[in-house]
């Protein structure tokens, strides 16, 4: 059965990590990060808080205190990871409509205020249709 999967897997796959994989904009795989993945896969960290997972959330942590420093903020500022470019948008999306309603979505919802709006183009990524729909605003 591993050895069929494996099969598939290469089979049809598209091989991103190639140097004339031009399609996407992704990271092309190195033997580090497949480590890294194997080794995060065989303990299953969940970082939606420290007592769940106290070595994957200090990691997570470390590194936005590297990058807080890198760009010059405070490191004791506050960050997350997420899995990709979606997530990274949803996240900023739903800190835009946090900002820009003026009363507490988590307590009042979004019905028997004021419209929120977002604006874009007919061009614009799909994610934006996505974060519409899935926060509230429609389309």
């Amino acid at each position: 059965l591993l050895k069929q999967t494996a099969s598939w897997l290469f089979e049809h796959s598209t091989f991103n990590g190639h140097p004339r994989f031009l399609g996407y904009i992704t990271s092309s795989p190195t033997p580090i990060g497949a480590l890294a993945d194997l080794l995060a896969a065989a303990v299953n960290p969940n970082v939606g808080g420290w007592q769940l997972s106290p070595i994957a959330s200090e990691i997570e942590r470390q590194t936005i205190r590297w990058i807080a420093e890198l760009i010059g903020y405070p490191t004791d500022c506050g960050g997350l990871l997420v899995s990709g470019g979606n997530m990274a948008n949803f996240v900023g999306f739903l800190a835009a409509r946090k900002a820009k309603a003026g009363w507490n979505i988590r307590e009042k919802g979004l019905r028997d205020h004021p419209q929120l709006v977002a604006y874009a183009s007919a061009e614009t990524h799909t994610w934006l249709q996505k974060a519409a729909d899935l926060f509230g605003l429609g389309t």
